[in-house]
């Protein structure tokens, strides 16, 4: 459609996949923040297949949100036959939770009413 900006052309692609993959880096950098893409795919309610390294918070958020994902302590063929696998019997995993502005502003309230 031309009356589409790039943006939404992409979110409809990203919409149509059968598994988004979200490739994190391994450097120093990237134990310490959380890749903006991966909450673009969290909106697209796909499932996602992330590569990740040093990053235990980011992992438990992977892990609360039902992403597949290959790491150190994994091996990555053991991952991607695992999606291959849910992928042919039609049972693969969809993200289970968004984050959305209403639930961060709520556990923002919650943590400052427990700190006042």
């Amino acid at each position: 459609n031309h009356l589409e900006s790039g943006r939404q052309r992409i979110m409809r692609k990203m919409m149509q996949s059968d598994v988004l993959l979200l490739i994190h880096g391994n450097d120093k950098n990237c134990e310490e923040y959380i890749p903006s893409k991966f909450y673009e795919y969290l909106y697209a309610k796909r499932p996602i297949l992330a590569f990740t390294s040093e990053n235990p918070q980011f992992r438990r958020l992977l892990e609360k949100t039902n992403c597949y994902q290959v790491n150190d302590n994994n091996r990555s063929a053991e991952a991607i036959q695992s999606v291959i696998n849910d992928w042919e019997t039609d049972n693969l995993r969809i993200t289970t939770e968004t984050i959305s502005t209403e639930k961060l502003v709520s556990k923002i309230t919650q943590r400052v009413n427990y700190l006042s």
